[in-house]
C-alpha cells in the first residue's frame, strides 16, 4: 500500500477536503486532521486503533497517510483499510523532500502527522491495496529466514576467529541456527504450496534453471507483482543492474507500485541465471 506520488495531480485537490495524517510510534499515534487544526493522539494498542477508527468514520477523510515506519504502520494500516478508510503509506524519504521544501525543519511528532496531511493533500499519494494475511504471513517467513541466515555468517565469521574455548558454544549455536533455517524452508513451502495462486507462479518460476526454493519464495514474497508488469519494469523495480544500465529511466515501474525491492534483486544478483526473473514475466 506505500504509495508513489503522481506529479499530474499535485494540488488537485477538492476544496472542503479532509486530510488525515498519522505519525506511527511503538507506543502512541499522533494524528493531525486538516483543515483545522486539529490534533490528538491515541496509544498504539487494539483499544486506541479502534478508538482511532470509530473518530475517523465519524469526519470521513477523503485520505488518510502514513509513513512508512519498519513495520510499525502496518497493522494500523491493515485496520484501516478493513474498516473502509483510504489510507496510503509513503516514502519517509518524500516526505522529508516535501518538508524541507515547505521549510518545516523543526521535527516533533505533532509536526510530523500534520505534514504527513498536507503531503496527502498537496502529493496525492495513490492507495494501493495492501496484502493479504497470507501474503503477509509469507513475507514474514521470508525475513525471519534471512535474519538467521545473517546470524548463522556471523557466528561462523566469529568461529574463525574465536578462541579455541568458544568453539564447542559457537558450533552449538550454528548448528541450531542451521536447524532452525531447515524449519523455516518447511514452512514456506507449505505457504506456497496452500495457495493455488502461489502454485502456479511457484510452478513457473522452479521451470527456470538456477531458481531454488529460497529464490522462488523471496520472490514471490518481495515481488506480488511479478506477472502483471512487464520484464523491464520487474526488473527496474526490483534494482536489476543490467535492466538500470540499458534502460535508464524508461522503464518505470506504474504508479503505486513502490519503492525498489532490495532484497529481491539480492536474492537474484550474482547467480548466472539472474536472467531468469526476465523469463517469467
Amino acid at each position: 500500500m506505500q504509495g508513489r506520488v503522481q506529479p499530474e495531480k499535485v494540488g488537485v485537490g477538492m476544496e472542503g477536503e479532509v486530510m488525515v495524517g498519522i505519525d506511527v510510534s511503538k507506543a502512541r499515534l499522533d494524528v493531525a486532521v486538516l483543515p483545522g487544526e486539529e490534533v490528538f493522539s491515541q496509544e498504539h494498542d487494539r483499544r486506541g486503533i479502534a478508538a482511532l477508527i470509530e473518530r475517523l468514520k465519524k469526519i470521513a477523510p477523503a485520505l488518510v497517510v502514513l509513513e512508512a515506519s519498519g513495520g510499525l504502520e502496518t497493522g494500523l494500516a491493515a485496520e484501516l483499510v478493513a474498516a473502509g478508510l483510504p489510507a496510503a503509506v509513503v516514502n519517509p524519504r518524500q516526505v522529508r523532500d516535501f518538508a524541507r521544501a515547505s521549510g518545516q525543519l523543526a521535527k516533533t511528532d505533532t509536526l510530523d502527522a500534520r505534514m504527513l496531511a498536507r503531503f496527502g493533500e498537496r502529493m496525492r499519494p495513490q492507495l494501493r491495496k495492501l496484502p493479504d494475511q497470507q501474503e503477509r504471513a509469507l513475507k514474514a517467513l521470508v525475513v525471519r529466514r534471512r535474519q538467521l541466515v545473517e546470524m548463522m555468517v556471523a557466528e561462523q565469521n566469529r568461529l574463525d576467529r574465536a578462541p579455541e574455548v568458544l568453539h564447542p558454544q559457537l558450533r552449538r549455536h550454528i548448528e541450531w541456527l542451521r536447524k532452525q533455517v531447515g524449519s523455516l524452508d518447511r514452512d514456506l513451502d507449505c505457504e506456497l504450496r496452500n495457495s493455488s495462486l502461489w502454485r502456479e507462479k511457484e510452478t513457473l518460476l522452479r521451470s527456470v534453471p538456477g531458481i531454488g526454493p529460497v529464490v522462488c519464495s523471496t520472490l514471490i514474497a518481495g515481488l506480488p507483482e511479478l506477472g502483471t508488469l512487464s520484464r523491464r519494469q520487474i526488473c527496474r523495480l526490483s534494482r536489476c543492474r543490467a535492466a538500470q544500465s540499458r534502460q535508464r529511466n524508461t522503464a518505470r515501474p506504474p504508479d503505486g507500485m513502490g519503492w525498489p525491492r532490495p532484497n529481491s534483486y539480492r536474492a537474484v544478483h550474482g547467480h548466472p541465471r539472474r536472467r531468469a526473473l526476465q523469463s517469467c514475466t
